[in-house]
């Protein structure tokens, strides 16, 4: 029987680190011929990993340039992967993570009909821009893979709920904790002479990373200031920071933090000196994914330095802290294991829920049975964590409550950061679980919404009958004016027919009489002088239909105007009614007098009104 052809794609370090022990196992195994092809997306670091595991690519893409581009890392990487599939066709292509090589590998094989393994699938923040471009690379790789080898139950849970047939999904553990037995050593002198003179043992040393885009300015920032309190406030804390090579992660770095006493600023370390570090200081802050998997089994607690994390089950299991990249928060939580020995015990004791060290030994039994080569459908790997019971499991069911109505629109994505943060930062809370602080923010948002109902209701009630009686005061007004205009429109339409009636009669005259001049021969002169009255007459009665028609539509415009009242008082301000109301009843009780003169002298304005309307009408 021929080899299985397994193509292994990778090209950023942290990619290699979790592949390397994958492609070891891969490499050991009878039934398989091992092929690697790395992009080089990242050189230099790259390259530490692939001599620390003294791994040799059959393929070296080498696609990283100056000042490169997500689209252009992905478009090189695209094209010179599906040349080298198609050259090799292997029966499967396994990518790693998130990162652009990980989406241009599963799509090069997608286009060359090959099949696709995910390694480390099922990671979700459901946020597609944090991580920013990685939650959007694991989500587009898992819809374009075959295999799917999530490295928790978590992550399993997510595939399932993305309509991902189970058959196809394998629990294996992280492949990250396997690298460790390759690089952690008791007596280990450090390639960075600087880190070789720090008092590990009495000294309290923060091994730190942030790097990600989504941290870049003032997050960024914010995280400099906060650890620049920490050691001008504890003098046997140190920081060593391994600073990403970006510009703009430098600037920022070395403005604030260069030449602070006790603050190691380093380029970024290799695998070895990165491992050592952090397996030799007191706690570790990072924005590192890979890092939230490894450090927690070395028995140190990991500050994580952002909003959200597609690694949850760390929280849950207390390895990890959810701190996010506000100043103060994080000074505070840092503070809270600096000061409090309890809390400190709680999460370096705590189990690394990321994988026991097996999890390659599993993705090659996967792959071998998914292909037919063995029967058994090889054991899974099972997390044993001595969960708080039902409190976990609570949590775990609102994180995904959480994720669920953020894909369905019900939430959006900064309400969903803050649940999430609030959820997953419940190890601080010694309350009743985190399902009682949720429910406390619903209860509260809703107690107040139900004040707010309560307090308009009652504003509504008050200034309802005010409104109804303008509109009915503006109705009867409308009623009293109205038959008065009729009555004069009716008087005019009736003067209106009897002179244009006269006006009929009198042409009929001036037709008769001019025909009777014009056979008497009179002169033209004479004529238009007859002629001239009619003209005039003509222009009054064009006058008088202009009155006639106006006074029409304002009849129309009178019939509209109880609705259009009522309508509109809905929107007034009755504010200032129920203060004239309030001065008027003040005014009664102080001078009862005044009050009868006051209600006397509109009646007799009205009656006044009354009489020139009357007289108006006549005329």
């Amino acid at each position: 029987m021929n080899k299985l052809k397994v193509m292994s794609v990778f090209g950023t370090r942290p990619e290699a680190i979790k592949m390397a022990p994958l492609v070891k196992e891969l490499e050991k195994n009878d039934e398989i011929e091992s092929i690697v092809c790395v992009t080089a997306q990242h050189r230099e670091m790259l390259d530490q990993v692939l001599e620390i595991f003294d791994l040799h690519p059959a393929y070296d893409l080498d696609i990283m340039q100056t000042r490169q581009t997500l689209a252009g890392i992905t478009t090189r990487a695209l094209s010179g992967l599906e040349e080298v599939i198609a050259k090799e066709k292997p029966d499967i292509v396994l990518v790693h993570g998130d990162t652009s090589t990980t989406f241009a590998g599963a799509l090069a094989a997608y286009y060359n009909q090959t099949k696709v393994g995910h390694v480390e699938a099922g990671l979700r923040t459901y946020d597609k821009y944090q991580p920013f471009p990685e939650e959007m690379n694991r989500r587009l790789t898992g819809a374009l893979t075959d295999l799917h080898f999530a490295p928790t139950p978590l992550a399993k849970e997510h595939l399932l709920k993305e309509n991902i047939n189970e058959d196809s999904i394998f629990i294996t553990g992280n492949t990250v904790i396997d690298a460790l037995g390759h690089t952690i050593e008791e007596e280990y002198s450090f390639s960075v002479e600087e880190l070789n003179h720090i008092d590990f043992q009495n000294k309290r040393v923060l091994a730190m990373t942030a790097h990600r885009r989504e941290n870049l300015g003032e997050p960024l920032e914010n995280i400099c200031r906060s650890v620049k309190r920490l050691v001008e406030e504890y003098p046997d804390v140190e920081i060593v920071y391994a600073v990403h090579k970006n510009p703009a992660v430098m600037e920022p770095v070395n403005r604030i933090l260069g030449k602070t006493e006790r603050i190691h600023l380093t380029e970024p370390l290799d695998l070895k000196d990165m491992h050592n570090l952090m397996c030799r200081s007191y706690l570790v802050l990072t924005d590192s994914g890979g890092l939230q998997e490894e450090v927690p089994s070395m028995g140190k607690p990991v500050l994580v330095l952002r909003n959200v994390t597609e690694r949850p089950e760390g929280v849950e299991a207390g390895t990890l802290q959810l701190v996010g990249t506000d100043e103060d928060t994080i000074y505070s939580a840092a503070k809270e294991l600096l000061d409090n020995k309890a809390a400190y015990e709680k999460m370096a004791q705590a189990k690394n829920p990321f994988g026991d060290g097996q999890a390659s030994r599993r993705i090659v039994e996967s792959i071998l049975f998914a292909f037919g080569r063995t029967g058994k459908r090889p054991n899974e790997y099972n997390i044993c964590i001595n969960p708080k019971d039902e409190e976990e499991q609570a949590m775990k069911e609102e994180r995904m409550a959480i994720l669920g109505m953020l894909e369905k629109g019900i939430i959006n994505a900064d309400e969903a950061e803050r649940l999430l943060i609030i959820l997953q930062s419940s190890n601080g809370f010694d309350k009743d679980g985190i399902g009682k602080s949720v429910e406390d923010v619903f209860g509260k948002a809703g107690d107040a919404l139900n004040s707010v109902a309560k307090a308009v209701g009652e504003k509504a009630e008050k200034i309802q009958p005010a409104m109804k009686d303008m509109a009915n005061k503006v109705s009867e007004k409308a009623e009293d004016i109205e038959p008065a205009v009729r009555s004069a429109a009716f008087r005019m339409a009736e003067m209106m027919d009897g002179f244009m009636s006269d006006v009929k009669s009198y042409r009929d005259k001036m037709k008769e009489k001019k025909e009777r001049d014009q056979a008497e021969d009179w002169d033209e002169e004479d004529e238009m002088e007859s002629a001239a009255p009619t003209e005039e007459e003509e222009a009054y009665a064009k006058n008088v239909e202009s009155v006639l028609n106006s006074l029409q539509m304002q009849l129309s415009q009178i019939d509209d105007a109880e609705s259009f009242l009522k309508s509109t008082f809905g929107d007034a301000d009755m504010s200032a009614w129920e203060d004239d109301e309030e001065e008027a009843e003040a005014s009664k009780k102080e001078d009862p007098k005044a009050n009868s003169q006051e209600t006397d002298a509109p009646l007799e304005e009205n009656a006044e009104e009354n009489k020139e309307t009357k007289s108006e009408s006549d005329k």
